[in-house]
């Protein structure tokens, strides 16, 4: 296997259900690149909420997200709403 140079980085961004991931599935496939769901990030950020209330913090956050794998994010507990809700509730909160 070739290393790949100059990879093209494109970011879509959009509401929920808005298309940008459907959008990005296709131009991924079209050129042959890398594609990656923001939001489902954000989904095993939720998870780990859910998952360790009284440990969540910034600190955990950090530990989990360098080990994180594409077999965390394929994870179907994952689709549920209240891992979505909880997702958009970390998504929303400023921290300074």
């Amino acid at each position: 296997m070739r290393k790949r140079k100059n990879i093209i980085t494109v970011a879509i961004d959009s509401p929920a259900a808005a298309g940008a991931g459907t959008q990005a599935k296709l131009i991924a496939k079209h050129y042959n690149l890398l594609q990656l769901d923001t939001g489902r990030i954000y989904r095993v950020i939720g998870k780990m909420r859910l998952d360790n209330p009284k440990k969540f913090n910034l600190s955990l956050i950090k530990k989990k997200i360098k080990k994180l794998t594409v077999k965390n994010l394929q994870n179907k507990n994952l689709l549920s709403d209240k891992v979505a809700v909880s997702a958009s509730i970390i998504a929303k909160e400023k921290k300074n």
